[in-house]
């Protein structure tokens, strides 16, 4: 029953405590939940409240004697906190619904309530107050958010604060020790139920103010006490936005294969109707993926949740086939004619990632593309004669590189229109003095027009050291050429991943196939730790 359906009260702060203590007596903790509830919305809005803060506001000094009355001390904490309400309620201004400046000191109020929440939280009874925990570090959380966006505060005070709060409570939800024997449910893990809902706010906090770093803590903390093991028992919002949250963290350490398993899994947990969580999880997940070799599907991409995926991802798969690095810097906004591109991949915080960990897999696809330009047919060999090993002439992926890296519609690019670019010499065009001029625009190495044989000789070795390409380097009166190998000249991006060369040790498990993903390189994916940069 609630404390709003009782009938001949002699006080509605009588009636309200009473039905508070009966709460916590049953215990009930949605009832508890719902008496002391904070949200201003409901505080100022419901015509109960709204008498009950008239009556507080016209006789303060009756809060105390009459709370310390009604609960007694029986629970420590207990007390303090429904004074702590009492005296939200009866501070709060109905203006905070629509005036920035009164926001600052109502959230003081909330900051005080959430301060004697913890501790009641922190008692042996603490459990049953959960769901207040839930809705009141939401409130917290959400709103420390928004006053500091609009009031402009540049230190992020609030949200700092809501950050230290959530902590504690995080710490007090894993310091309970809970025993049992036979399987475990939300009830015997007690205050652990709400481990997951406080992480996931914490883990919110620290990617908007940029301390991404600290999340590993919240990690190491939720392994240790073995909460993944059951996390079939939280809610599927909570494992959803926890995975969401580890997968980011992954990417952000630069684990991809880990960062791609993890957000598959919470992807598969999304209903078919929950288009902004998924787009969320598929964002690093299709990101994930092409840094391992895995181009996104036709039918991945036509999902309700990819709209406008297409435009984004597609050049920059058709860039990395081609070892077009021209048409990668267009594809990211670099340069070309959409620089709204480059804003709308780091707001996603995908940008950096691409740019500098696509490298390998653009000098992969240029040398892969020379070679079937240049590729030696059967009918060519002598009948009979034993046909030479594969060859790709260093100087051909040169002039293919600079052909790809010229703009559109230049003189360079029109001239040539109907040439093969392997028949234009690796040492004409581009090597004249008016590359000192582009060079100036255009930082960058070979991001930019500017690319010479020594960086074609840098990224060869490095590709054939690290495994990329299959072969060596034979040094001919003609020029330095690669032999290729007969067999596997090219191996699937995932396998050479999947070696002893660069093993998983983020502590992530391995990735079996992931089916959305067309195959841009079979078999399991690795992530990218170990792998050298070109030159190194």
């Amino acid at each position: 029953m609630s404390w709003a359906s009782r009938s001949n009260p002699p006080a509605l702060l009588n009636q309200f405590l009473q039905t508070v203590s009966d709460a916590r007596a049953a215990p009930n903790p949605q009832l508890l939940a719902s008496c002391l509830n904070a949200d201003p919305r409901y505080v100022t809005q419901n015509q109960l409240m709204i008498s009950l803060r008239e009556e507080l506001v016209g006789n303060p000094r009756a809060i105390k004697p009459n709370t310390e009355r009604v609960l007694t001390d029986e629970w420590p904490g207990f007390t303090e906190l429904v004074i702590a309400y009492l005296n939200y309620v009866a501070a709060l201004d109905p203006a905070v619904m629509w005036d920035v400046a009164a926001m600052t000191p109502w959230y003081k109020s909330l900051k005080a309530y959430m301060g004697a929440l913890n501790p009641a939280f922190n008692s042996n009874h603490g459990s049953v107050l959960i769901p207040l925990v839930k809705s009141t570090t939401n409130l917290l959380t959400n709103f420390a958010l928004k006053i500091d966006l609009l009031v402009g505060d540049p230190k992020f005070n609030s949200s700092h604060f809501a950050m230290n709060t959530l902590l504690r409570t995080f710490n007090i939800t894993l310091g309970e020790r809970t025993f049992f024997n036979g399987p475990p449910t939300l009830a015997i893990i007690s205050k652990k139920a709400a481990t997951l809902h406080i992480a996931n706010l914490l883990f919110k906090l620290y990617f908007k103010l940029n301390q991404n770093r600290l999340c590993a803590t919240i990690h190491t903390n939720i392994d240790a006490a073995s909460i993944p093991s059951f996390l079939n028992l939280y809610p599927k919002a909570d494992v959803v936005a926890y995975k969401y949250y580890l997968g980011r963290q992954h990417f952000f350490n630069a684990h991809f294969t880990s960062a791609l398993s993890i957000l598959t899994s919470a992807y598969d947990l999304c209903r078919a109707q929950d288009l902004k969580q998924r787009r969320l999880l598929l964002l690093h997940m299709i990101t994930s993926a092409l840094i391992l070799g895995k181009f996104p599907s036709q039918s991945l991409l036509a999902r309700p949740e990819c709209q406008g995926f297409d435009q984004m991802f597609y050049p920059l798969c058709n860039a990395i086939r081609l070892g077009d690095f021209r048409g990668f810097r267009c594809a990211l906004g670099d340069e070309g004619p959409d620089p709204w591109k480059r804003a709308w991949w780091i707001k996603w915080e995908l940008y950096l990632a691409l740019r500098n960990r696509c490298q390998v897999l653009l000098w992969r696809g240029l040398i892969r593309q020379t070679h079937l330009l240049t590729q030696q047919s059967a009918v060519d060999v002598a009948q009979g004669a034993k046909p030479a090993p594969p060859t790709v002439i260093l100087s051909d992926v040169l002039a293919l590189g600079r052909y790809l890296h010229e703009l559109p519609g230049s003189a360079y690019r029109s001239a040539n229109n109907n040439v093969n670019p392997l028949f234009l010499s690796g040492n004409g065009a581009d090597s004249d003095g008016d590359d000192d001029n582009e060079e100036e625009e255009e930082d960058g190495g070979y991001f930019g027009l500017k690319m010479q044989m020594s960086d074609v000789e840098t990224a060869v070795v490095s590709l054939l050291d690290q495994g990329f390409v299959k072969g060596y380097i034979a040094r001919q009166p003609t020029g330095p050429l690669i032999v290729m190998s007969r067999m596997g000249m090219f191996p699937p991006v995932a396998e050479i991943y999947a070696g002893s060369r660069w093993r998983d040790d983020d502590g992530g498990k391995s990735l079996e196939e992931v089916n959305p993903f067309a195959a841009g390189g079979e078999g399991r994916v690795i992530n990218l730790r170990g792998v050298k940069a070109i030159g190194e």
